[in-house]
């Protein structure tokens, strides 16, 4: 933790003065995406893989000597994983990986899931630092909906997620529960952030973003209302038990009023479920190059990366924790937000 926590110190100042003193637009990563599958047993209209996710000819899954590889030269460049996909539990050696991951020294390591299998794979638990549950509503029918799954398997999600924030509190795993926002789900959204304080899940939410706009620009004003009043109420949660609510306040109001901020998707460091380093924006997803043993991540970085590129603002606005959050503190940097940014790294 205490490596980690200065490793991710070091790389705030290395960026600050790339993003603030040169006016760069690539920084170095702060953690890494690992799509550990592109297969998924959901179909979430609006997922952010759904090209991926969808395609009859998916990538195949690193084996595990392969992954060790890659994550070692991974863990060269960041501390911090993220395991998502797809959904990570369909792999019959999540654990394995998850394995392979903290003996290589990452911290904090994350996993993201949509909970349906979690009653058959609950051994990650002890593997996590923090579990990320996908959850969108607490109303079985619409979750099935959502997720175009039955209502047994959404109530069997439910029920996982619960069992795991019963095991949280017992000193597991922390929990956090991602509700992405729309305008059909936003009429439900004070349900889920009733069903996170009730349970002791820290809540993350998150508009929709569909071709780097979010959904929720287009709603009808009803549901723009609607919004703007939960984002209200949430940021007053934060104001008063800031462990409850995921995010900076900087973002949190950014999501509120749909503002756009000034992106450097090279904060996050994507690798495919075939080992390679892909580019961290949905609006180019193209390969940039394969960890082979002789090529590391590092390599891969200084000869596609064209560090010297001036800063250049991006048309779209998607506005996701992951892309929103280190613009903030790199562009705002008030010593408030970098140091509750750098606390729940260490989280």
């Amino acid at each position: 933790m205490t490596k980690a926590a200065a490793e991710q110190v070091g790389r705030f100042a290395a960026n600050l003065v790339r993003a603030r003193l040169l006016g760069r637009q690539a920084i170095w990563p702060f953690f890494a995406l690992y799509y550990a599958t592109h297969r998924c047993n959901a179909g979430c209209a609006w997922c952010s893989r759904s090209r991926e996710v969808r395609t009859p000819r998916r990538l195949a899954e690193m084996n595990l000597r392969r992954t060790r590889q890659v994550l070692a030269s991974v863990r060269e460049i960041v501390p911090t994983l993220y395991v998502t996909g797809g959904e990570p539990l369909v792999l019959d050696d999540i654990e394995a990986r998850l394995e392979i991951a903290r003996s290589l020294g990452f911290y904090p390591i994350l996993l993201n899931t949509n909970a349906t299998l979690l009653h058959r794979r609950s051994d990650v638990l002890r593997l996590l630092d923090t579990l990320v549950v996908s959850l969108h509503t607490v109303d079985p029918a619409a979750l099935a909906a959502t997720y175009g799954v039955s209502r047994q398997s959404a109530v069997q999600a439910l029920d996982n997620i619960k069992m795991a924030a019963e095991r949280s509190a017992s000193g597991g795993a922390q929990m956090m529960a991602n509700c992405v926002l729309t305008p059909d789900n936003i009429g439900g959204a004070n349900a889920v952030l009733d069903f996170c304080l009730a349970h002791g899940i820290e809540l993350a939410v998150v508009p929709a973003v569909v071709h780097q706009q979010p959904l929720m620009a287009s709603g009808d004003p009803a549901a723009r209302l609607k919004y703007t009043q939960f984002l209200d109420r949430v940021v007053a949660i934060k104001r008063l038990h800031p462990e409850k609510i995921q995010g900076t306040m900087g973002y949190l109001w950014r999501i509120r009023d749909l503002q756009p901020f000034p992106c450097r998707p090279d904060g996050m460091l994507p690798i495919s479920p075939d080992g390679w380093v892909i580019n961290p924006c949905d609006a180019d997803y193209s390969r940039r190059g394969i960890v082979d043993g002789r090529t590391s991540v590092r390599t891969i970085l200084n000869s596609r990366v064209d560090w010297s590129a001036p800063f250049r603002q991006c048309a779209g606005k998607c506005l996701k924790a992951c892309y929103v959050q280190p613009a903030e503190v790199l562009g705002n940097c008030p010593p408030a937000i970098l140091a509750e940014y750098l606390a729940r790294m260490r989280r």
